[in-house]
């Protein structure tokens, strides 16, 4: 519990000794810091969509090649489209 308190003494006394630099640092560096982290958050959101669009086409096509193969047909028909007879 004392080193608790004896914590929030310290960053209290730190925070208001340094409190302009804080405020300039907040002021002037943090517009910066948001769009940094906006850019990376809309690179990884590309790469997400990117990856989840090739795993779909990989089950797809997975899934097309089994339905063919379990009727007998060909792997590049359409699903729901089976051989037809006659």
């Amino acid at each position: 519990m004392f080193s608790f308190l004896f914590g929030a003494v310290a960053g209290a006394l730190a925070a208001t000794y340094w409190r302009s630099d804080l405020n300039r640092l907040r002021s002037d560096r943090m517009p910066e810091w948001r769009q940094r982290a906006a850019d990376r958050v809309e690179d990884l959101e590309r790469a997400a969509v990117g990856s989840i669009g090739k795993l779909s086409g990989r089950a797809r096509s997975a899934l097309r090649s089994e339905r063919s193969a379990a009727r007998g047909g060909d792997a590049t028909s359409a699903p729901g489209e089976g051989p037809r007879l006659g």
